[in-house]
Parts: structure tokens; C-alpha cells; sequence
């Protein structure tokens, strides 16, 4: 990858833009610039000996990350260049921290023995690592995909291409949303991401990125580049184009935005980069960051300090490539009701013969990482050792493949006959490798005696050179008569006999003197010196045979490599299918019956959470189970009431968490279920702020709150907690009013929300839809317990005293709350009927803007209270007026008449705000964000 020097002039603005204007300019820092050259936007780490170092801005960069000690070159000069270093063995982990920072490393190495060199080492740029392009096994996590994406725009779709190099596997897909495409990068969570250049329309998606950035401890690398003109052959390189992505023109120019940067930074594709798949990001159910972070998919923080995720806890996979199935199947669940069928049945028959489960785990466990030990080989960095794992995991590949055949069960049947065992190229490789080859070449022997005449024959010769010098000693001793002569050897003078000054007169003359020690003298033989030739030569040969052998087997390899990529799959599906089966007999879970979208249909009958599932058991402690129904079409909308720690946003939780694990294909816990798919998934609970993008709490709460208004549908279910409490009461209460009509009213989804503003369980009487439930709680006396048990109806209290009291607030505070709660009671109740009755009729205004007139503005209140006060005391009057034992019945239903009229005129609300009016109201509703409604909302 060497490049010309610069010119003067070029190394002159190259010299400005990388060290201190001025500084003195030598032939090694010359050299430097050269390289430098060549990846300017990449940490340089240059070697100079044993150690790799970094200069000017590249040094100041890298030392806080990396934790060095900063110095500098020509101190004594007015402009001294900074310098930072470490020694070269440890390069791999150095390197892999400078990755995680989404930085891009440049190696340049020595290309000549210093020792032979005449004048300045040659040195060139070797290797250029990304965080999307590394290799290296090590440092990538095993369990995670690590994606380089790349995101375009033509002709008004958005392009993604997202490309695992470790792996080979490649995704392309499109949207003409560009909320859709962030939260697809959000699903994939690349570690780098490279956006078309110059396009406007990319410019917010590119700052998204950086704020999501800013809360990563591994930060994405973002590049803005150009497709070159002249990469349009690489996709024809990779295969036959699929049609869909013909047809596409955003997701083949993202695909070649990836292909063009793995070529320019690694020199070559690889034969392990397969072909590009296409798929469709609406045929998964679609999930925002905030909803990922509390269902759990996203790692959080636990008691131990430990960091944890969904995935950690219901992970059963034997192998690392199993373990990315299973996140890609958890991360991204199936909308597609064929896809989910197949994997139950997958389920269903695993869990008829536990025998066989266990059978094919425990050769699963023999399985190294095939997807990326191919990934190595292809690209020529597989060591032996990795190749001996190869071969291992293709050894358990016919009895893994026998088991399916031979299980009687149709669909394992199918997955068997997919599984290559690859035979052919297993007996190769168990042929020429050692059962345990080592982690390099020259360490100890790689290939087995046999495999290669010529190979066995130098180590034969270099190998047997200590039997030919002891039988050399031997006969020296003999015909010399000298009992200790020696044959000794050293680096500098090679073989030689040694003879003690009490022997020299003994010493034959064919003997040549070679150097005088304290003790004696030293002598060579030409038998000696041919020996020595002879050893010398076959070492280096028999090295040098072993690395020739050892690159043909590596080639081998890479030649096959579509096929072992394909084996992979089919066995990392297997892995995670039975990693859901092992979880489901572990906690008695069950097949759900999954329905068409179109019925909006959620019936759980004893479900639990599966988190809380997991951790009791740890325990020991039972869980609680709760029932659910939720029917679009009569039962939209459940309102639950009660207090906090009573399992509000744990019921809510464990629905969302049940319908992930029905669509991702795995068994749910529960007794029993029925689920219509889902499209997409919103879960807003808890209360957090963003201090770096100067949100506020309650801001944060109405960001999340507005996007689901605006991106919901019939076919989601939303989770709602809390909504309107980061504001004072009436303001907090009208907008979770609002929420809870529009939510009925225009959107349709399936709803579950907590709230503690029990004046929303008034909206059941208003909204057909809407029905009441309550976390059910045991009072007794002063205590009170929590059943953890969902029930109809609204609760009564909110218990707040008696959770602070569990929370050991001191019981001075305790007691005072407790005064002060039994004052403002007393205060509501009499002083409270008039304005309860008068609320009652007001939260019920017909014609009223969908906000509860209690919460109307104070000032408005008191200016209206008197008329409205009077009006209500004459329609009591004249109710009162009514001598029903003097009344005929035509005079009844005639006085009857006349009160409904009356009512009427007073719900007509006279008072009403002339902005309220109806035209300007539609005007309203006109400029809301359009979303679909069910036939039967309409």
C-alpha cells in the first residue's frame, strides 16, 4: 500500500496540517508524512523497533484513550513535536480501544530486517483498521453483530446497506420515512456509519447519530463519503443481484457506499462477503430506542454494577453465532405469521423429545464460531489454531445432522437436510493439522507426520541434528581419547568442540583453532561445519515448507467459504430455536395462538413477567400471575389504577415483553394466549431527562408522549405510564385526558396506562372502548400488602402514605403527612359536594374541546362559577317543585319533558370559550398529524 514520497511542497501542507509549523523536518518524519499520506484521517501508528508510535495531533488524541504518557521529539527545539508509544506485541489492544471510540487506526510497519537495512528502514501502511472493518476476533463482542452501515438518498427513498464483516453477512433495505430508517440503525447499532455525501436530506439523520453518540460508551464512527464512479462491478462480484434490490436504486447506492470503503481500507472484498439480502424493515415489528430501553433490549444497569440486557437473561445458546441469532430474532420480531408458525413448530418438536434437545445442545457445544473463523480464513488472518477450531466444528456437523434426520419430526427433519457437513473439506483438514495445532507457525509442528514428504523430511533433518552432534561428541571422544571433549553451540560461532587445557596436547591437528576460553580451547571440524549447514538450512526450509502448506490450507478454506457460510446459518438458527425451547421447558411456558393483525386481539390468561420470572426463581419466590384482555374493537383502551410498588408498570411490562417473545418465535410464559400480530411496539415508563440536549423531564415525557401519537397505528400496542405527572396537577391531568381520547378517538392502537390521576376512570362512562382495571392491595390497618393481582374497576385510594412508610421515611414525616392528608379530606368533603357536583356535570360538557372543565384556567372559573351556580340551583329548584303524589302520568311525562330540555340547555355549557367554536375546532384536528383508524373508531 505505498504510495511515492510527497513532493516539497506536498509534505509542506501535509507537515501543517499534522505536526507544528516549523518543526525540523527529518528523513524518518519524512517517512512518516508519506504514510501519513495515505490514511489522513486515521491514527498513524508507526513502528519504529519494538514499539509503535504516534505523533503530533495523533499522539495528543490517542494518549487520554489510551492512557500515555505524552512526550515529545527535539525538546530543545522552539516547536516540538508530541509523541506517544507502546510496544508493538501489545499493538492488538491498544488498537482495539481506539476502535471503541469510533476512530480509525493506520498501521505502518517495517518491510526490511533492520539488521540488512541500509540507511532509513523501509516502512509502509500494511493495514488499515476501522471499526467496521476489524478482524480481530478478540476484540469484537461474540454475542453482537458489528455492522458497518451505509445510508443513502435517491429519488426520495432512503438506502441502508449494512454489512458485518466479521461475518460476511450482508442486509440492504429501503424506506421513504427517515424516522423508520434511524430507528433501523438504532435495531442494528452499527459501530460505524458512512453517509452520501453532500446530501441535505441526510444532514439531520447525521446529527441524530451524533446525540446518540453522546450516551454511548462505544461511540459509532460517522464518515461522510462518495460512491466512485468505477466500484459499480462490486455487487456483479459478490453474485448474481438479487431483483428486489434492481429495482432499487437508494439501497444499491448504500450497498456500493460499503462495498467501495471495504475495498479502499482492506484492498480486497473477501470471498466471505456474500451477496446482498434484501429485506423489508415493515415486516418486523419496529421498536423506537426509549421502548428498546424498557423492555429491556437495551443493556441497563444492575444492582451489582454489572450491565445486563433481555437477551442476557433468556439466552440458552451454545455457541456465539447461535447468540447473535438469537439477539437479531429478539431485536427485530417477525410480523410475518408464516415465519413465527415455522418457529413454534421448530419449538413445539424440540419440546416433544427432551432427549434430543439435550443431544443436539451438547454437540452444539463443539461448534466453534464457523461464521467468523471463515470470515478469517478468507481474509488470510486465520492462525492455525483457528483452523484446527474449523475443523473441530465441522467434525460434530454428521451426528448433529444424523439427530435431525432420525427425530420423526417433519420440520427438524427439513432443517437437518439443509446442514452441509462439509465432509470433504473436514478430511482435509484432519489429515493435515495436529489435534492441537498451535496458536503460530514455528511455535511447535502444525501438520501431521505424512501429510507432506518433503515437510517430513526437513523436520526429520532438523529435528535429528541433536542426535547427529551427540553421535559427533562420540566419536570425537574416542578417537581423541579425550573423555570430556564437548560439542557445544552459540549464536555467534555456531557449533565447536571444546577441549580443556589439560587435554590441548591430545587435541588432533586436523583440529582448527577457532577462539581461546579461560578454561581451554575451542575447535572446528568440517565435518562440524558441513553439519552445521546442513541444520541451518533445513530449519529455515522446513519453516518456510510449513508456511507455503499452511497458506494452501488457508486457501482451501476461503474457496469454500459460501458453502461454510450457509452451514453457519443454518446452524446459529438451530442454536437459538433451541435456546427457546430450553427456556420454555425450564419455565413451563406455552405455544401462543397467533392471530392475524386485523383482530387486535391480546388474551393472556395468567401470564407473568419473564424478567421477574427469571429473578424469583433464583430466589425461590413464587410470582404472581395476572390475566389481560385487550380487543380493539370493544376493550381498546385499560385504564389501571393503583399504588406505586402495587405492579402497575410490571403488568403493563410483562405484556410487551410476552408479545416480543410470541413474534421473535419463541414460547411465552403464561398459561395460556392468544396474540394478534403486532406492527410496532411503544413503551413510555418512567421518568428520565436528557441534560445534554437541554430536555427537561417533563420535556423528555411529551417528546416520547408526541411520538407515539404520531406514529402509532390500529396494529401497535402502546404502554403508557404516568403521563402528564412532570407538570402542576390540572395542566398534567388535561393532557392525559387528551392523550387518552386521541389514542381512542384517532389512533385505534391496543393501550395499556397507569396513572395515579383518578379522574381519568370518569372517561369509561364517555369512551366505549375505555375500561377500568386496578392493581388490587390488602389493607390492614395501618399496613397494607400488595396481591400484585389485576382486577375491573377503578381503585379508590393511592395508598402514597403507606409506601413512603415502606420506604422508611422517618415517622415524624409520616405522621405529619398523615395530618395534613386527614385536613385537606376533611376540606373536599365539606366544602367540596357543590363543586363536585357542578365538576361532575362539567367534565361531561357536550360539545366541549376533549378537555375536562375542571381543568380550565382559574381565572375563567371564577368568572363563570356565579351564573353557573345559579342555573344549576334553578334546575334543582324546579326538580324539587315536582309533587309526584299529585301528578297525573301525562303530567308526568310532560314535566319530564321539560327537565330534559332544561338539561340540555345547561349542557349546551354557555360559557364555552369562542376558540372552542366548532369550525375552528375541525380547523384543529385538520393540522394534526394524519393517522389510520379502524372501521369501527370511525
Amino acid at each position: 500500500m505505498s504510495q511515492p514520497a510527497p513532493s516539497s511542497s506536498s509534505a509542506q501542507s501535509q507537515q501543517q496540517g499534522f505536526l507544528p509549523a516549523g518543526c525540523r523536518m527529518t528523513p524518518m518524519l519524512q517517512q512518516w508524512l508519506q504514510a501519513k499520506q495515505q490514511a489522513p484521517d486515521a491514527l498513524l501508528l508507526f513502528r519504529m523497533g519494538d514499539f509503535y508510535e504516534m505523533f503530533g495531533q495523533d499522539a495528543q488524541q490517542a494518549a487520554p484513550i489510551l492512557e500515555l504518557a505524552v512526550t515529545s521529539r527535539d525538546k530543545n527545539s522552539n516547536n516540538p513535536i508530541a509523541m506517544a508509544g507502546f510496544p508493538h506485541h501489545s499493538a492488538d489492544s491498544y488498537i482495539a480501544k481506539l476502535l471503541q471510540q469510533g476512530l480509525k487506526v493506520a498501521v505502518c510497519d517495517q518491510l526490511e530486517d533492520p539488521a540488512a537495512a541500509k540507511g532509513i528502514v523501509q516502512r509502509g501502511v500494511t493495514r488499515v483498521v476501522t471499526p467496521g472493518t476489524n478482524m480481530q476476533q478478540e476484540a469484537l463482542p461474540a454475542k453482537q453483530a458489528n455492522y458497518l452501515v451505509g445510508v443513502s438518498y435517491v429519488g426520495g427513498d432512503f438506502g441502508l446497506a449494512a454489512l458485518d464483516w466479521s461475518t460476511g453477512q450482508f442486509m440492504v433495505a429501503c424506506s421513504d420515512k427517515q424516522q423508520q430508517l434511524f430507528e433501523e440503525l438504532q435495531r442494528l447499532a452499527p459501530v460505524e456509519v458512512l453517509l452520501q455525501q453532500e446530501c441535505a436530506q441526510l444532514q439531520a439523520l447525521k446529527q441524530a447519530l451524533q446525540q446518540v453518540n453522546a450516551k454511548r460508551l462505544q461511540r459509532c464512527r460517522v464518515e461522510e463519503r462518495a460512491v466512485s464512479q468505477v466500484v459499480h462491478d462490486l455487487l456483479a462480484a459478490l453474485g448474481e443481484m438479487p431483483k428486489q434490490l434492481q429495482q432499487q436504486a437508494s439501497g444499491r447506492q448504500a450497498a456500493l457506499l460499503v462495498l467501495d470503503y471495504v475495498k479502499q481500507t482492506q484492498g480486497a472484498l473477501g470471498s466471505h462477503v456474500q451477496s446482498p439480502r434484501c429485506y423489508s424493515i415493515d415486516k418486523q415489528m419496529l421498536m423506537d430506542s426509549t421502548t428498546r430501553l424498557h423492555v429491556g433490549l437495551c443493556r441497563s444497569k444492575q444492582g451489582d454494577g454489572s450491565s445486563k440486557s433481555l437477551i442476557d437473561f433468556v439466552d440458552r445458546t451454545c455457541t456465539a453465532m447461535g447468540a447473535r441469532r438469537l439477539n437479531f430474532m429478539l431485536q427485530s420480531p417477525s410480523t410475518d405469521v408464516a415465519v413465527i408458525e415455522q418457529r413454534h413448530n421448530c419449538v413445539a418438536a424440540l419440546l416433544t423429545d427432551p432427549g434430543l434437545l439435550q443431544t443436539l445442545q451438547q454437540q452444539l457445544r463443539g461448534v466453534y464460531d464457523l461464521q467468523r473463523l471463515t470470515a478469517k480464513s478468507a481474509g488470510g488472518s486465520a492462525n492455525p489454531r483457528q483452523l484446527g477450531q474449523l475443523r473441530d466444528s465441522l467434525g460434530c456437523l454428521p451426528e448433529l445432522i444424523g439427530k435431525l434426520t432420525n427425530s420423526g419430526q417433519q420440520v427438524l427433519q427439513h432443517m437437518g437436510s439443509r446442514i452441509d457437513a462439509l465432509q470433504q473439506l473436514y478430511n482435509t483438514l484432519q489429515r493435515a493439522l495436529v489435534d492441537q495445532p498451535p496458536l503460530l507457525l514455528r511455535d511447535t509442528a502444525v501438520f501431521r507426520s505424512g501429510y507432506d514428504s518433503a515437510l517430513d523430511e526437513l523436520t526429520q533433518l532438523a529435528h535429528g541434528g541433536r542426535q547427529r552432534i551427540a553421535q559427533i561428541e562420540t566419536q570425537e571422544r574416542q578417537a581423541t581419547g579425550i573423555a570430556n571433549l564437548k560439542v557445544k553451540y552459540t549464536r555467534v560461532f555456531g557449533y565447536y568442540i571444546e577441549v580443556t587445557k589439560t587435554h590441548l596436547a591430545k587435541v588432533p591437528q586436523h583440529y582448527t583453532r577457532k577462539q581461546t576460553v579461560a578454561g581451554g580451547e575451542r575447535y572446528v571440524t568440517t565435518q562440524l561445519q558441513q553439519l552445521e549447514q546442513q541444520l541451518n538450512t533445513a530449519e529455515v526450509k522446513r519453516v518456510q515448507r510449513e508456511a507455503q502448506l499452511f497458506e494452501q490450507l488457508r486457501t482451501q478454506v476461503a474457496q469454500q467459504a459460501s458453502d461454510l457460510l450457509r452451514t453457519a446459518q443454518q446452524i446459529a438458527h438451530l442454536d437459538a430455536l433451541c435456546s427457546f425451547a430450553q427456556l420454555s421447558a425450564e419455565r413451563r411456558y406455552v405455544r401462543p395462538a397467533m392471530l392475524p393483525a386485523q383482530q387486535r386481539c391480546m388474551h393472556i390468561e395468567q401470564g407473568r413477567h419473564a424478567l421477574l420470572d427469571l429473578l424469583y426463581a433464583q430466589h425461590s419466590k413464587p410470582l404472581v400471575p395476572t390475566d389481560l384482555q385487550l380487543v380493539g374493537s370493544k376493550r381498546q383502551i385499560v385504564l389501571i389504577t393503583g399504588p406505586n410498588m402495587a405492579g402497575k408498570s410490571t403488568t403493563m411490562l410483562q405484556a410487551a415483553l410476552i408479545q416480543l417473545l410470541a413474534q421473535a418465535g419463541c414460547f411465552v410464559p403464561a398459561k395460556q394466549a392468544r396474540l394478534s400480530i403486532c406492527d410496532r411496539l411503544f413503551a413510555r415508563v418512567g421518568a428520565s431527562d436528557d441534560i445534554l440536549q437541554g430536555s427537561s423531564t417533563f420535556m423528555v415525557e411529551m417528546q416520547e408522549t408526541a411520538h407515539i401519537l404520531h406514529h402509532a397505528t390500529p396494529h401497535s400496542l402502546v404502554l403508557l405510564d404516568e403521563i402528564g405527572r412532570g407538570t402542576s396537577t390540572f395542566d398534567g391531568l388535561s393532557i392525559a385526558w387528551a392523550v387518552t381520547e386521541y389514542l381512542h378517538e384517532h389512533v385505534g392502537a391496543r393501550v395499556l396506562f397507569a396513572t395515579h390521576y383518578h379522574e381519568l376512570t370518569q372517561l369509561a362512562q364517555k369512551l366505549p372502548r375505555l375500561h377500568n382495571a386496578h392493581v388490587s392491595v390488602a389493607e390492614q390497618g395501618q399496613q397494607i400488602r400488595f396481591l400484585y393481582c389485576l382486577q375491573p374497576g377503578c381503585a379508590h385510594k393511592s395508598y402514597g402514605i403507606h409506601v413512603a412508610r415502606l420506604a422508611q421515611l422517618p415517622q415524624q414525616v409520616i405522621n405529619r403527612a398523615q395530618q395534613v392528608l386527614t385536613s385537606l379530606e376533611h376540606k373536599q368533603q365539606s366544602g367540596g359536594k357543590k363543586a363536585g357536583a357542578q365538576l361532575q356535570r362539567s367534565l361531561f360538557v357536550a360539545g366541549a374541546t376533549n378537555k375536562p372543565n375542571c381543568v380550565a384556567s382559574e381565572a375563567t372559573h371564577r368568572a363563570n362559577s356565579a351564573d353557573d351556580h345559579r342555573q344549576y340551583s334553578d334546575f334543582v329548584a324546579k326538580v324539587l317543585a315536582v309533587d309526584i303524589n299529585r301528578t297525573t302520568p301525562i303530567d308526568s311525562l310532560q314535566t319530564l319533558a321539560q327537565l330534559q330540555q332544561l338539561a340540555r340547555q345547561l349542557a349546551d355549557d354557555p360559557h364555552a370559550d369562542a376558540t372552542h367554536s366548532q369550525p375552528q375546532q375541525q380547523a384543529a384536528t385538520a393540522a394534526a398529524p394524519l393517522h389510520p383508524q379502524p372501521a369501527e373508531v370511525r
